[in-house]
């Protein structure tokens, strides 16, 4: 009998990269760059987005391979519909720029995340500000962490003023690396969650995939 698990956990970790795309990346994407780092429309569309000169990796550090490797065919197909259509609609939102989006497991499918890169620079991600001290908590709801290059989008569980901020209440929902001419993205999701939990790590490898495609 098949081991319906790990699709069914490879399935609702997309469902849940979709609504963090949905929510959390709106307003990456709605803020764009379409300045003179932009690729042509042209070159975009003539790929689905995706031009010769922005190939995803076929791995990341940490055992990550894409989806459409896999030996699950259906889970296949249904990563490949969604990296299409992510590729279309975040070049479409870089105003034509070259774009990519690939989705990724470990080798047990356990921790999932999705890799976006466009040729364009991005404003880092953002926030609104707010005092946790008033609301007696140590750290906000949500907070920008910056960890070298790499901007995080971070977000807390409530955390008592004066108590530590440990890994099982930290959640990255994104790190993001840009400069003028390439923005690479990591969105994070799995059942293990090992990188959700430790922003050092999520922004490691996300400047490893940037170096991968600079």
């Amino acid at each position: 009998m098949t081991d319906t698990a790990p699709r069914s956990r490879a399935l609702a970790a997309a469902a849940g990269l979709v609504a963090g795309l949905l929510i959390a990346g709106v307003p990456l994407l709605l803020t764009g760059s379409g300045g003179d780092d932009a690729g042509p429309a042209t070159s975009a569309a003539a790929f689905g987005g995706l031009s010769e000169d922005l190939h995803a990796p076929d791995s990341l550090p940490g055992g990550f391979t894409p989806l459409t490797a896999g030996p699950d065919k259906a889970l296949a197909k249904n990563a490949a519909a969604d990296e299409a259509g992510g590729t279309r609609t975040l070049s479409q939102a870089y105003g034509g720029a070259t774009a990519v989006v690939r989705e990724y497991a470990d080798d047990g499918m356990r921790d999932f995340l999705v890799l976006e890169a466009v040729r364009a620079a991005s404003p880092k991600p953002y926030t609104p500000y707010v005092d946790p001290a008033p609301l007696g908590q140590a750290k906000p709801n949500t907070e920008v962490v910056t960890v070298g290059q790499v901007s995080c989008l971070v977000s807390y569980q409530p955390i008592p003023a004066g108590q530590d901020v440990t890994p099982e209440k930290t959640n990255v929902q994104l790190c993001e690396r840009t400069a003028g001419h390439l923005t690479v993205r990591l969105r994070f999701n799995g059942a293990e969650q090992t990188l959700q939990h430790h922003v050092d790590k999520a922004a490691e490898l996300t400047d490893q995939a940037w170096s991968k495609l600079a």
